[in-house]
This record gives structure tokens, C-alpha cells and sequence, in this order.
């Protein structure tokens, strides 16, 4: 330890003194950019709704009384993307449609996605707890998983898997993608559904909504 600490000193008086300026003023700018954006990089894999911020799934009590609070607030985290909402709807809730093999039943059910989706919208409204982080979410990608919305055969715990149809009327894929459609346009508030639950900000580069139409 003494050699190096030696070696440091002896290597260091070598240099002349170095002077640092700062220039409060100075902005650096890349590309438009001038800021760190916590929306974009400080963000977790989570989602809004989710039992473990309010409740702790071990039946403990948790480290801190406002566990919401004291990480998204105190830290000033953000929402990045959600894969458990949407594959647990599917692998669970939503049942297969009886009249179209493969694909899931839209309404007049229940179990239907219009039905789980109106309940989570008023599930959001209830919970209060939840709606000062509405706006950490704004920015949050929503994402499936591989199985089973890679329509293989793979079922889901509910039984029935998404169809292999590939034909001109109905190409590879379309039934998970008309899924994934109706989750964005049922599950989440926008104008044409009154703004009732958990706004989702989605809107196309003009400004106009993507999901009003589907």
C-alpha cells in the first residue's frame, strides 16, 4: 500500500495544476434534447393496479405505510411496460368466442372482454390509491407475452388457444392481434368510452386516438 500511495504522489507532482472553470450558463443540448427525462429511463417493469404496491402478497406489512409513495414519489419512478395484465386476462378471464374457434368472445358474457374490461376500468375508479400515479403511466409500453399469443396451439390456463388460421380473409396472427386491440380499446379510459378508468395516452402522430376506432 505504502509503495503505491508513492508511486501516486511522485506521479501526480509531475503535472502542473489543472483549472476548472464552470460556466453556470452553459447548456448542453444533443439533438433537441437538454434534459434528463426520468419518464424515459427511470421507469419499472409494473402497472397500475397492481396488489403488491397496496398490499403486501405475503401478508405482511410492508416496509413503510404508503409503499406507492415512498418508491414512485420518493424516488420519482415511472411505469415502463406491463406484461401481466393483458396474459392474465387471457390465460384466465377471457373465454374463447363459441361461434369463431380461436378467437376470444367479445361481449355478452361475463368472462367476455367488454365485461373484464369495464370491471377493470371500475376497479381503477374505486381504488383511489392509485390515481395520483396515473400520470407515471402515460408512457408505459404494453406487451404480451411469447405464449400463448404466438398462435402455436400452446392454450392458455383457460383452455383454448388462439387460431393458426392463415388465409387472405384471415392472415397468421389476426386473432391475437384483434386481442391485443380490444384489451387497449376496453381496458383502459379514453374519449370514446367516457375516459372511465386508468387513461392509457394513446394517440397517433397527427394527435388523433388509435383506439377509438377498433
Amino acid at each position: 500500500y505504502r509503495d503505491w500511495r508513492k508511486l501516486f504522489d511522485e506521479c501526480a507532482n509531475e503535472f502542473d495544476a489543472v483549472e476548472v472553470r464552470v460556466d453556470p450558463t452553459c447548456i448542453h443540448e444533443v439533438g433537441g434534447i437538454r434534459s434528463f427525462d426520468r419518464s424515459k429511463f427511470i421507469t419499472i417493469h409494473s402497472a397500475i393496479g397492481v396488489n403488491c404496491w397496496t398490499d403486501n402478497v405475503r401478508g405482511e406489512p410492508n416496509f413503510t405505510e404508503d409503499l406507492l409513495a415512498d418508491f414512485f414519489e420518493g424516488y420519482d419512478v415511472y411505469f415502463g411496460r406491463d406484461t401481466g395484465r393483458i396474459s392474465y386476462q387471457v390465460n384466465r378471464m377471457i373465454k374463447e368466442d363459441p361461434a369463431r374457434s380461436g378467437w376470444p368472445l367479445l361481449n355478452g358474457d361475463s368472462r367476455s372482454m367488454v365485461a373484464q374490461g369495464m370491471k377493470n376500468r371500475e376497479g381503477f375508479e374505486r381504488d383511489e390509491r392509485w390515481h395520483p400515479y396515473e400520470h407515471r403511466a402515460e408512457s408505459a409500453i404494453i406487451c404480451t407475452q411469447y405464449h400463448p399469443f404466438w398462435p402455436d396451439g400452446t392454450t392458455g390456463t383457460s383452455g383454448w388457444a388462439f387460431s393458426q388460421v392463415d388465409t387472405e380473409e384471415e392472415p397468421f396472427g389476426t386473432a391475437s392481434g384483434f386481442f391485443m386491440a380490444q384489451f387497449m380499446n376496453h381496458f383502459f379510459g379514453h374519449e370514446g368510452n367516457g375516459q372511465l378508468g386508468c387513461v392509457k395516452n394513446c394517440e397517433s402522430r397527427d394527435g388523433t386516438s388509435v383506439i377509438a376506432g377498433l
